[in-house]
This record gives structure tokens, sequence and C-alpha cells, in this order.
């Protein structure tokens, strides 16, 4: 479900890829060819997704089944180089 959630984000975020960039630009002074890649690397997490999942899926190891859960919220403190990213 979660894995749905972030991969409706990032269709999201590519539909407003150009504004995103151009405000990034202006924000960060970065120019439009590295706002765009840093847009466009956060829009394509398709692989990292199918990526946790499978990680996070059951598993049997002998005669136990094991299954991850979520252990709550995670506070995550970091530079704003890449603002994209903290979305």
């Amino acid at each position: 479900e979660r894995t749905e959630l972030v991969k409706q984000a990032c269709a999201a975020l590519a539909g407003k890829r150009q504004q995103l960039a151009k405000l990034i630009t202006a924000e960060m002074g970065k120019t439009l060819a590295e706002s765009l890649e840093e847009v466009d690397d956060n829009i394509d997490m398709s692989a990292y997704c199918d990526l946790v999942q499978q990680a996070n899926a059951p598993e049997v190891d002998g005669g136990s089944l094991i299954v991850r859960h979520p252990h709550g919220v995670v506070a995550v403190c970091a530079p704003w180089n890449y603002p994209v990213e903290e979305i």
C-alpha cells in the first residue's frame, strides 16, 4: 500500500516537473539542468519502491513465517541541498 502511494506521489511530481525545476533554480541558484536532474531522479523511484516492497515481503525460514511491520515515524535531519528528496 505504501509503495503505491509513493508511486502516485512520483507521478504527481512528474506532472509538475518543469515547475518544480524552475522553483529549485530560483530558490537555490542551481542551473535549470541541475534542477531538472534532481526532479527526474526523484520521479524515477519505481525500481527503488519495488526493491523495498520485495525486501519487506513475508518470507518463510524453516518452519517460521517472518513478517516485518513498521515501528513508527522516523525523524531525519538532512541538508536542504536536494529539496525534492525532502518531500
